[in-house]
């Protein structure tokens, strides 16, 4: 009991909402057949029993308060992506905020954090130094979700669960809601950015690690080429070639159909 106890805090912690709730369950059976032990003995003074009984509901009680906690978090998470969604930038790095406080070690709070920098600077004409600083910021956020990934040498299992489920799939998600939102260069610096912090701080021990990212990959590859294929329509368009630049639009769209 004490073991998966200790190990909800854990996966709390770190973000890993699915195994946490596992351990929940782990535990709270192990706490029923406490209790139940507990109840066949007659031997037990008064005393001691009213003793264990208030332990009893001190345990229960730490139980809920990580079931809560697990629920608040998978709560934010959910908002934080509907709010992602909705692009509204400050929310999400509110709530990513949040989770962070929550959950320290957990990368994906950081990849929405990066998302919301990315939301906020959305309607601004770029300088080359706003660029820059945008750039900064995504690295920063980039930089500490990556920090949190466990150690490879540590725990092969852990550490590929976590790069995953919270850093691949998350990253991919919350890439293309940038992407369909229209803010096509901005996913690719988000992309990029995690690849290379990816390859930088584990890729010399990871030695599959671009078969692990290889959904990312394919997204830049194909983000590139739609990309390419707009610049193109779009100089058609300004010579005043419509039919010739419809054409390509299309062609664009036809390339990737969930693309737009």
């Amino acid at each position: 009991y004490k073991m998966n106890k200790l190990m909800c805090n854990a996966y709390v912690k770190t973000g890993s909402y699915d195994k946490c709730r596992e351990c929940i369950v782990l535990a709270k059976e192990y706490l029923g057949t406490l209790a139940d032990n507990m109840s066949s003995r007659t031997n037990e003074s008064k005393q001691t029993e009213k003793s264990l009984n208030l332990n009893m509901m001190v345990e229960r009680a730490d139980i809920q308060e990580i079931e809560n906690d697990l629920s608040s978090l998978q709560l934010l998470s959910n908002r934080a992506k509907e709010e992602l969604s909705r692009l509204k930038g400050p929310a999400v790095l509110a709530l990513a905020q949040r989770m962070i406080a929550k959950s320290p070690m957990s990368p994906r709070p950081w990849l929405l954090q990066a998302c919301g920098h990315i939301l906020n600077h959305r309607n601004e004409k770029y300088s080359e130094e706003d660029t820059e600083k945008l750039r900064k910021a995504i690295s920063q956020s980039v930089h500490s979700c990556v920090g949190a990934i466990p150690k490879f040498d540590k725990s092969y299992e852990r550490f590929g669960e976590v790069l995953k489920s919270q850093v691949c799939d998350c990253a991919f998600k919350y890439g293309r809601i940038l992407h369909h939102s229209g803010l096509m260069e901005e996913a690719l610096m988000f992309f990029e950015t995690l690849y290379s912090e990816l390859q930088h701080t584990v890729g010399y021990r990871c030695k599959d690690l671009d078969s692990r990212l290889n959904p990312l990959l394919v997204e830049c590859n194909l983000y590139h080429k739609l990309a390419a294929q707009k610049e193109k329509a779009n100089d058609t368009f300004r010579k005043g070639n419509y039919k010739e630049a419809i054409r390509l639009y299309t062609l664009g769209m036809q390339t990737i159909p969930d693309h737009r």
